[in-house]
């Protein structure tokens, strides 16, 4: 074959890329995705570990009372709950104050 015959042959039908060039292209992508990858979870890792503190303009308002891992959101509840519990509802009162201000405020709202 003579380099004109090759020169036509190459306009008829082009040469596939050499299987290298492949390779060597699949494997830069690799590397490439890989390295987005670690780079990703190290400022995940980052982000975790230095946390920006979340500012809150106003306090929430209280609205339920959590207790045993129940959420009482009227006293007419807890007081039942109590009363199963055979544990007096006004001496419950006594000892939590501040269990009681919650439960009469959340009351008083839905009136």
């Amino acid at each position: 074959m003579t380099s004109t015959d090759a020169r036509v042959l190459d306009q008829i039908a082009p040469r596939a890329p050499a299987r290298w060039h492949r390779k060597a292209l699949a494997a830069a992508l690799l590397v490439a995705v890989a390295l987005a990858a670690v780079a990703t979870w190290l400022r995940v890792a980052h982000t975790i570990r230095h946390p920006h503190p979340v500012r809150i303009t106003r306090q929430p308002r209280v609205s339920a009372l959590v207790w045993s891992g129940r959420v009482f959101v009227d006293a007419a509840t807890f007081k039942r709950w109590l009363d199963a519990r055979d544990v007096p509802y006004a001496q419950w009162a006594r000892t939590h104050p501040r269990a009681v201000m919650i439960l009469e405020r959340a009351h008083g709202r839905r009136r």
